[in-house]
């Protein structure tokens, strides 16, 4: 987590007010846990976001600096403050925790007027609503599935397919001198029976995560986590693939090399296709 944190941090200039009120949720953040503050500054900043404080005491709470409300370069206050302070005529930090007291509530309510999706008494159960309307799309369509795809693995390239697949029947064996011979009897445990199902393809230059992990375990990690409750409620026969355009490892016998992931060295030169997960999605 600390290092997700200082990432954030590093990374801060680049939010949207929404992506990271999302993100700072996502790590357990309430909404009353976070706080936003203005930035003090006479002149505009390049960036919407100045800087993000986490303190663990005395409850977890983030603090975010945003070059927006009373002590920016764009207040409503009058000039006549900022001179004060330029002066030394007042007590600086006192007035600016004063200041900053009004802020959170001022700059909370700009952003809910911007994202009313996020505001708790609108939306008071946000991810209900927003799963049930994730519903109301046909989830079996591929234009639907190619959507969401991109929107869960936006590090890879997508395609969708329609295909045919084999779906595995266990039935009750066939028992000589109580079974009836037909066109429906069937011998041994099993009856594979071809199925309309769709195909995912995830395409990618690089055989790790930014992070370091490998490919096919964080795609499955996702999968568990994110698509296969949203697929399990309407019922889907599904094949997912990862292709790997480039090889940059090789297989070898030490810790971290897996046999059927990593390729012999003096082999084809070709894309690897591996098999993430097959079969039907139901709850």
């Amino acid at each position: 987590m600390p290092d997700l944190e200082n990432n954030i941090s590093r990374m801060l200039h680049e939010f949207d007010p929404l992506s990271l009120i999302l993100l700072l949720e996502h790590l357990g953040y309430d909404h009353e846990q976070i706080l936003f503050r203005s930035h003090p500054s006479i002149c505009s900043q390049d960036a919407l976001f100045q800087e993000i404080e986490f303190h663990r005491h005395p409850t977890p709470h983030a603090v975010v600096s945003i070059n927006l409300g009373l002590l920016s370069a764009q207040t409503p206050l009058p000039s006549y403050f900022l001179k004060k302070l330029e002066q030394d005529a007042l007590d600086a930090v006192g007035f600016i925790k004063f200041l900053q007291f009004f802020d959170h509530p001022l700059l909370l309510n700009f952003l809910h007027s911007i994202y009313p999706e996020i505001h708790p008494r609108i939306f008071p159960r946000r991810k209900d609503s927003r799963r049930q309307m994730l519903l109301l799309f046909n989830q079996r369509s591929p234009a639907t599935l190619h959507w969401m795809f991109r929107l869960i693995f936006p590090e890879l390239d997508v395609r969708v397919e329609k295909a045919v697949m084999q779906r595995s029947v266990h039935i009750t064996p066939f028992i000589v001198g109580e079974g009836v011979l037909g066109h429906d009897a069937v011998l041994g445990r099993s009856w594979s029976v071809p199925m309309h199902g769709r195909r995912v393809t995830l395409l990618s230059d690089t055989e790790f995560t930014p992070w370091g992990a490998p490919w096919p375990k964080e795609i499955l990690q996702r999968l568990e986590s994110q698509v296969f409750p949203i697929l399990r409620t309407v019922g889907l026969d599904l094949e997912i693939f990862l292709v790997l355009r480039t090889r940059r490892s090789w297989a070898k016998l030490q810790a971290g090399s897996y046999l059927g992931y990593d390729v012999f060295k003096g082999g084809r030169e070709q894309p690897r296709r591996i098999l993430i997960f097959a079969g039907h999605l139901v709850e």
